[in-house]
Order: C-alpha cells, then sequence, then structure tokens
C-alpha cells in the first residue's frame, strides 16, 4: 500500500449490549439535525465527532450504507399504496435514496470535495473504506472521511424473520478520518474478496449490517492505547469478505 495511509480519528455509535437500537442519538438540541431522518443522524454525529477542528479543505467523503433510508422508503411506499402514484412524498423519495446521508454530511459540516457513497450489502462500510484508501494512494485527496450508517424499522425486522435470515440486524455508524500524514494507528492491510455464497448461506454467530466497521473502530482504539496490531475478519451472506490489518505507527 503506497503511499502509508493512518487512522486520524475515529467514531462509533453503537446500540447498548443485548439490544438492536440507540436510545438516544445525543443531538436532540441540535435544530440543524434533530429533524432529518434518522440514519442521517447516526451518520452526521459520528462524522462530526470524527472531524472534529480538522479542516475540510482537500477532504473527500465516502459513505457507505447497505440499506440507506429505511424509514423513509416506508414512507414513500405506503404513501403511493395509500394515495397513488401522484401523492408520492418528494422528501421522503429524496431521502429514501442512499445518497442523502453523504449530501446532508456534506451540508451540514461543509465539505465541498470528492463525495461517493457505497452500497455492497453487509460490507458497505469496508467498501467506503477501500475507496477512501484508493483516493488517497492515486493522490486525489489530501483526508478522508469514512462513513457508515444504518437504520432498523420494524418492517425491515419483519423480512428478514419471513426470509429465515440468521443475521440479526442493528442499526448504528461509524466514521474514520484517513490521512497520509503520520498518526498512532497505520492501516497496513486492506483486502476485500469474494467467497463461495453456498458457503456462507448461514453465518454463526449473527452479525448486524454495521459490526465491521464498528469493529475497525474499535480496534483503531486498541492500537491508540497501545495494542501493536489489530485484525479485523468480517463476511457477507453474499459471499464477500473484508480483511482489514491496524498496526501502532
Amino acid at each position: 500500500m503506497s503511499p502509508r495511509i493512518y487512522v486520524s480519528a475515529t467514531a462509533v455509535l453503537a446500540p447498548a449490549p443485548g439490544a438492536v437500537k440507540l436510545e438516544k442519538l445525543g443531538d436532540e438540541a441540535d435544530p440543524k439535525t434533530k429533524r432529518l431522518p434518522r440514519v442521517d443522524r447516526l451518520a452526521v454525529a459520528v462524522a462530526r465527532a470524527a472531524l472534529g477542528s480538522t479542516p475540510t479543505d482537500g477532504l473527500a467523503l465516502m459513505v457507505g450504507t447497505n440499506l440507506g433510508g429505511l424509514q423513509a422508503t416506508v414512507d414513500f411506499l405506503e404513501g403511493l399504496a395509500a394515495r397513488g402514484p401522484q401523492f408520492g412524498s418528494p422528501t421522503a423519495f429524496h431521502e429514501s435514496v442512499h445518497h442523502a446521508p453523504a449530501g446532508q454530511i456534506s451540508i451540514l459540516l461543509g465539505i465541498t470535495g470528492l463525495s461517493l457513497t457505497c452500497s455492497a450489502r453487509e460490507l458497505s462500510g469496508e467498501t467506503a473504506l477501500k475507496a477512501g484508501v484508493d483516493l488517497l494512494a492515486a493522490g486525489r485527496a489530501q483526508r478522508v472521511l469514512v462513513v457508515c450508517s444504518e437504520e432498523i424499522v420494524p418492517a425491515m425486522q419483519a423480512a428478514y424473520r419471513a426470509f429465515g435470515s440468521t443475521l440479526e440486524p442493528h442499526e448504528g455508524a461509524a466514521a474514520l478520518l484517513l490521512s497520509t500524514e503520520k498518526s498512532e494507528v497505520e492501516l497496513t492491510r486492506l483486502e476485500l474478496s469474494s467467497r463461495d455464497t453456498s458457503t456462507l448461506r448461514f453465518v454463526t454467530p449473527p452479525r448486524d449490517t454495521e459490526q465491521g466497521l464498528i469493529q475497525l473502530v474499535r480496534a483503531a482504539e486498541r492500537v491508540r492505547a497501545g495494542s501493536a496490531s489489530e485484525r479485523v475478519v468480517t463476511k457477507a451472506q453474499g459471499g464477500g469478505e473484508a480483511t482489514v490489518e491496524l498496526s501502532r505507527a
């Protein structure tokens, strides 16, 4: 991997142990975010925490989301079913698009650089991370903010149960700020690969849609606290696999 890539900052929002949904997002007093869809609020919260006071000049934004704005999608489709196509909600349609969280992050944090949203099932966060690393390696950005966000809604949970999925979806969000400027944590390996889907039809134990990137943030925190290196491997039911290694610089 050239140039060398470092994790400058991280942030995470995850449910309490044993829960699948966050009780509070912590932005209830912020008028700019409290009315946004939940998936956007999660994304903005971790993006803001990871970015801190870092300048946005030369900053690119990579967002990963598996299912995007689920509540907005449900609201839009229920509106169509109840009132017909001429009464579809433009606001709900806009927020149902996967790139909506990236748009809100860019507006609220003043990010004017390249922005891309990746959707790759359970490896959406890792795919966004790979896109960010590629941008830095190509010299197309000075820093990259990588964000992944997922929400859950009753309709999705019912669908998972109806199809007999072994995944237990959780909501949550994570963010990493990548840079070529040396810091305590170095990203030393990042690989995305495919596997025979028949071997991954059932994943044990169940993993949530954000586990990979949240695990990676926690691994970075352990390296920052003194661990020499950490390795995170995540697998998707669709056959994908991601391997990420972090080392103390």
